[in-house]
């Protein structure tokens, strides 16, 4: 019986759990319609080849069992095997199908998802108890009572297709056997319409019934609505506080590393780079850079620590946009970084003499 304090639909985060644990709207019907349908179908278009193979084996067999050969063990064998392998090779296209309708009929009502829980050992499933529960189920009735509907639809189906045919079906008495086979072969084409058409509307109806009572099993109550909100949020704000605090202890450690920065070059306000360049190194490498009040930060922080400040603009913006921090600079920026260090080394020479 349904929990009358459940009123609220099922959030995306209960749907997908559920999901997770390989629960989902699943119709029965709408996977043996398409079986059944794309079966016949293969059967239907495959029915020439697959018949000519059968008759082809089949007289082989009788000219074979009268050619006046002692019909031992091996030959009758030979023979039977031979048969088995014609007709198996005639329906493996209709099989093969088969097998792949039932993935795509499962697939296409659920979508593909791998539940990994579902194949979790869970021993609820083979206690007794649990499983006359489920035996004597409101569901089961249903199924079965469905059954009974499909069973008695068919039936009157076969009833009204006969009663209608009856009196040609009696004629047919006195004509070839070649006029039967092509008879029978309407009368079947007609059944299988209107049962496929019977079909296809029960799996219509039934999918949307699933579907109906996939949510409703699914629903929440106000307070499982609010603790998932509330959980919801609470995760949402730890993973925003850890991404700030690395944030800010990446912002930390790049701004310790521009004391040990060789110069600063800035765009004279919006962005600033430090740059690190000693003999020995492969290249010169970025340690730190900014915008607006980063680059503030930056220019202070140099001035702090007696780091020499270039300003070059088109450089400043040519390193903050092709260069991540930690990494060393393009080539191409190497000649306008050799004018830098060239002018850099020189304002430390003229120091040291006028010294």
């Amino acid at each position: 019986m349904a929990d009358s304090s459940k009123t609220e639909k099922p959030t995306p985060k209960k749907i997908r759990e559920s999901r997770e644990k390989g629960q989902s709207a699943k119709s029965s019907e709408v996977s043996s319609v398409i079986q059944i349908i794309g079966f016949l179908l293969v059967v239907f278009m495959s029915s020439r080849t697959m018949l000519s193979v059968m008759i082809k084996s089949f007289y082989s067999s009788i000219e074979e069992a009268g050619s006046g050969k002692v019909l031992d063990f091996d030959r009758a064998h030979a023979l039977l095997t031979g048969g088995a392998m014609a007709v198996f090779s005639a329906i493996t296209p209709a099989l093969i199908t088969l097998l792949a309708l039932a993935l795509v009929s499962g697939v296409a009502q659920s979508g593909f998802s791998f539940a990994e829980k579902a194949l979790s050992p869970n021993f609820g499933k083979i206690n007794p108890l649990n499983g006359f529960s489920r035996l004597f189920s409101s569901r089961s009735w249903v199924e079965l009572l469905k059954s009974i509907f499909k069973i008695g639809v068919v039936f009157a189906i076969l009833y009204n297709v006969f009663m209608t045919e009856k009196d040609r079906i009696m004629m047919l008495s006195g004509t070839d056997v070649y006029t039967v086979l092509n008879y029978s072969a309407h009368l079947f084409t007609e059944i299988i319409k209107k049962i496929a058409v019977f079909l296809i509307a029960l799996a219509i109806v039934d999918y949307i019934w699933q579907k109906h009572d996939f949510m409703s099993n699914l629903k929440m109550s106000k307070q499982e609505v609010k603790d998932e909100m509330k959980q919801t949020e609470g995760d949402l704000r730890t993973k925003a506080m850890i991404r700030n605090w690395h944030k800010r202890k990446i912002k930390h450690a790049m701004m310790e590393s521009v004391k040990k920065a060789t110069f600063v070059t800035v765009n004279p306000t919006h962005y600033a780079v430090a740059v690190k360049y000693e003999r020995g190194m492969r290249g010169p490498k970025l340690l730190a850079k900014g915008a607006d009040l980063m680059a503030k930060r930056i220019r202070e922080l140099a001035k702090e620590y007696k780091v020499p400040i270039v300003k070059n603009a088109e450089l400043t913006r040519s390193i903050y946009f092709s260069t991540e921090v930690g990494r060393f600079i393009p080539p191409k920026l190497f000649k306008a970084l050799a004018k830098v260090l060239v002018f850099i080394y020189r304002m430390e020479r003229e120091k040291k003499n006028g010294r």
